[in-house]
């Protein structure tokens, strides 16, 4: 889903399981799964075109072009728009190349069905015997001629390097390489009677293919004026320097090089020599400017010497000094944690307080240091002269080493109580947060106060709720039941009856049952029923006591909804809470494959797709905090964007109305349990040696420790049973009809990325003027802003503008001076143009600066990010607003 990536030496990618760290691809913006990759060098091919990269969406039918453009030590790309586009359902492209003719072959897998197990493998529409080859020229040029390649002479074939032809070049070098050391005396020959640098590059890959070393001609090309000539040929010192007595010389040179790419290349090269002057070497590109591609390189280099790095700093091979500081700190964060340790302590000894919390130290002392080290962080924050950033600091590391190593200091551990009642509140809430993954029983009293003072901030109190909660015993018990009858604690009620089940939970189901029967919010609703559901001993006892019970519709319906959600299979549970509500049978259908195809053929012929979007988007669907379409939109489920081109719509049919039937490969959830007896579930994100991250149905992404994982499952789908079960007949053919159409061409595309699918909005008021308007566009990231995402074809509706920022009607908001929408898109440096639906009295800035509107505006802007800001007049709001941009790209994470 991530488009282009740029092949760095040793990089991991998204896809790559357990990295720990990632290099992002180099086209911005969210794409649907491309297969299969060719750039186009080809003579037949016209000159703007050489040099993109086509890939294959083989999901809507379509075969897409990429730009590409250098961008720092690595390249930008930008889709360029469809090659290929078919309304034929069976079109499936997967592989792309350019032939010996110049012409571009594509392989179509020619096949309506292409999911792995969700669709029967005996499902008749599985085509298992067509299969299509196409070729795509270009009119009005003559193909390439073919050649016999095994005919030609050495001298022949080397002259075919210099047609600029790829595929030929490929094979030509081919032939050549197989023929082997024979062609050594033609090809010197051949060199010296071509001096330009092309052919002297194409005489140096042969060498290299040949593995066949020549100094004269590396040392040439190393000093071309062309930096990406110089980058080609430190990738070829990069396996020659071992054979050559200056080869870490060269390297070190290349470094300090004025083109990023070629300094890139020299410091990835450096890992293959395996010394601890190569890192030290290295991370001497620090000294110059740097960007994300060479921060990656740099990273995995260091990773890559970490063991001999380490070795030259203990022993003092490597000499620290202020000048070097910044080189100590990026290798020692690169590094494995067990790795620096060994160098951490004496690094830090000396270093001032301030000092330890303004570099990377903080973080590096709770992931890798010693006690004695964390000793040394409780005396600075137990010290009433530390400032309050270095106290939160201090804490924060003591936390995070306790939480991922079990690691506490021995010494001060009692100051940890003084700083609850420091005056600051986050020092406050930090010093909570710490007792309470210490399990500090002491502190009980402390913190039952914090939570029984009105005068205190809410979220304070409900950390130390939650710290009580965590302490445990009798004491705790008696801590909550004293809160429970505290007038001063009246608002935190729900956090305290919660906090009681989860310690004694028999005896608190009755003040839950009440909680619950009181509760109106949905939201607030499911939010209590997954926090109590996810401890055992809280689920075995609402399972026991289920049954004498009677609960509201609201808070049964969300119950349900909470079970189904975790991904687990509890059908006597289901039945327990439909019964404990009063609820009539809830359970989905359960249809036949015939059925579902009758039900798939109304939805197509009598289902509106547009009514069908608006039903996809209401809140309590739940269906976008779940999916993303176009790049927005929740990641627990797969992405959406071009379902309805790559599934059958009766496969549709059957995923809404029995998700569980079959799970999409990778959505499995994953159940967790603790030794607390906690119990989490989700998708699995990502995990390490010391964390898995779980992101939960309601689109969080979870931090669990491996040291506290007793057991670990795969679970069901998130998405619950009965999710449409409350939509009408009507209402489900809508959504099933626009869940079909996603993917096609025309208005529910959503795969381009030149629209803008995501906006921040902010209401403009006349209290705003006082403090000027360069301060609300300058603050986007601030909470004033709010997102809001468009339909499918790119329209922000004039409600959607009213949702985002809770106004029922903006007309008649007469305190409005504007409303503010911000977008954000990445540029390659090319001249560009901006539509925009906004009406001729809008204001526009890009990048803070001020710009005449224009609904067709051209710009010329540098390569990089762009924030767009429109305001527009309250009284002259359009109907939906809509902008799109040639030759950028609109990204959502804004």
């Amino acid at each position: 889903f991530q488009g282009i990536s740029y092949g760095v030496p040793g990089a991991m990618y998204f896809t790559y399981a357990g990295g720990r760290r990632l290099l992002d691809s180099i086209s911005p913006g969210s794409y649907p799964k491309f297969c299969g990759l060719e750039l186009v060098q080809s003579a037949h091919w016209p000159e703007d075109w050489q040099g993109s990269a086509i890939t294959c969406d083989f999901r809507a039918h379509r075969i897409v072009r990429f730009e590409m453009t250098e961008q720092d030590a690595g390249y930008a790309a930008r889709e360029a728009g469809d090659l290929v586009r078919s309304l034929d359902p069976t079109f499936r492209p997967i592989d792309v190349k350019i032939g010996p003719d110049g012409a571009l072959y594509i392989a179509d897998w020619s096949n309506p069905i292409i999911q792995h197990g969700e669709v029967d493998f005996r499902d008749a529409r599985r085509d298992k015997v067509t299969g299509r080859i196409w070729r795509v020229t270009y009119k009005g040029r003559a193909a390439l001629p073919l050649m016999d390649l095994r005919a030609m002479s050495h001298t022949e074939l080397l002259d075919q390097l210099l047609t600029g032809h790829g595929e030929r070049q490929k094979q030509v070098r081919r032939v050549l390489t197989e023929r082997g050391a024979v062609i050594g005396r033609d090809l010197e020959a051949w060199r010296m009677a071509h001096p330009q640098t092309p052919a002297q590059l194409q005489a140096l890959w042969m060498y290299q293919s040949l593995n066949q070393v020549e100094p004269t001609l590396l040392r040439s090309l190393l000093e071309d004026e062309d930096g990406r000539v110089r980058a080609a040929a430190v990738r070829v010192l990069s396996f020659w320097q071992a054979s050559l007595p200056d080869g870490a010389a060269l390297l070190a040179a290349r470094v300090k090089d004025a083109h990023p790419r070629v300094r890139l290349e020299a410091i990835r090269a450096l890992a293959k020599v395996g010394t601890g002057w190569a890192a030290a070497t290295a991370l001497q590109v620090l000294e110059q400017p740097m960007d994300r591609f060479l921060d990656y390189a740099l990273w995995l280099t260091m990773n890559d010497l970490a063991a001999p790095w380490v070795d030259a700093v203990a022993s003092g091979a490597w000499k620290v000094s202020e000048e070097n500081r910044a080189a100590l700190e990026f290798g020692l964060t690169a590094i494995p944690g067990n790795q620096a340790a060994q160098i951490l302590e004496p690094m830090t000894a000396s270093l001032h307080p301030n000092a330890l919390a303004e570099g990377p130290w903080m973080q590096l002392i709770a992931k890798a240091g010693t006690r004695s080290q964390l000793n040394r962080l409780m005396r600075i924050a137990a010290d009433p002269s530390t400032s309050e950033s270095v106290v939160l600091a201090s804490l924060r590391a003591l936390r995070e080493a306790a939480r991922l190593r079990n690691l506490q200091p021995d010494q001060g551990q009692n100051a940890s109580n003084t700083l609850l009642g420091h005056s600051s509140q986050a020092v406050q809430e930090a010093a909570i947060q710490l007792v309470r993954q210490w399990k500090r029983k002491e502190a009980m009293p402390a913190l039952a106060s914090i939570a029984g003072h009105a005068s205190t901030q809410r979220a304070t109190r409900e950390q130390a709720v939650a710290a009580i909660v965590a302490l445990g015993g009798a004491p705790a018990w008696e801590a909550l039941q004293s809160l429970s009858q505290n007038p001063e604690a009246v608002t935190l009620q729900r956090n305290i009856v919660q906090s009681m089940a989860l310690l004694r939970p028999k005896q608190a189901l009755p003040k839950v049952w009440e909680l619950m029967n009181g509760l109106e919010e949905e939201a607030a609703l499911e939010q209590l029923w997954t926090s109590l559901l996810q401890q055992k001993p809280v689920f075995e006892a609402i399972q026991s006591g289920i049954a004498q019970v009677k609960l509201n519709r609201s808070a049964a319906q969300a119950g349900m909804r909470s079970v189904q959600k975790m991904g687990r299979h509890e059908p006597e549970l289901m039945l327990a809470l439909e019964k404990a509500g009063g609820l009539s049978d809830t359970g989905s259908e359960t249809l036949g494959s015939e059925s579902m195809k009758q039900w798939a053929a109304q939805a197509e012929a009598q289902g509106d797709p547009y009514r069908g979007e608006q039903i996809y988007r209401r809140p309590e669907l739940g269906c976008i905090a779940c999916h993303a379409i176009g790049g927005v939109g929740g990641q627990v489920g797969p992405d959406l964007t071009s379902i309805g081109a790559s599934a059958p719509t009766d496969y549709l049919v059957e995923s809404l109305l029995m998700p569980n039937a079959k799970i999409k490969e990778g959505y499995h959830s994953v159940i967790v349990e603790t030794r607390d007896e906690a119990e989490y579930s989700g998708i699995l994100q990502s995990e390490n040696d010391q964390e898995l991250f779980l992101r939960n149905a309601i689109n969080q992404v979870v931090s669990i420790p491996k040291k506290d994982v007793t057991r670990r499952i795969m679970g069901t789908s998130l998405m619950p049973s009965g999710l449409i079960d409350a939509l009408s007949v009507e209402e489900r053919q809508d959504l099933i009809h626009f869940l079909s159409r996603l993917g096609e061409s025309g208005p529910f595309d959503a795969a381009r990325n030149d629209v803008a699918r995501r906006w921040k909005l902010r209401a403009g008021r006349h209290t705003d003027e006082q403090f000027g308007i360069d301060r609300i566009i300058g603050d986007v990231a601030g909470p004033a802003w709010k997102p809001a995402d468009t339909m499918v074809d790119g329209r922000l509706p004039q409600s959607a503008m009213a949702q985002a920022l809770q106004i029922r009607n903006i007309n008649q908001v007469t305190s409005l001076i504007g409303l503010m929408a911000a977008a954000r898109f990445e540029s390659t440096g090319n001249t560009l143009q901006l539509d925009c639906s906004a009406p001729s009295d809008a204001r526009l800035w890009i990048d803070g600066r001020e710009m005449t509107y224009d609904p067709k505006l051209q710009l010329t802007l540098p390569a990089g990010s762009h924030t767009l800001i429109l305001q527009l007049n309250p009284k002259n709001l359009p109907e939906s607003l809509r902008a799109n941009i040639q030759g950028a790209t609109f990204v959502s994470d804004l």
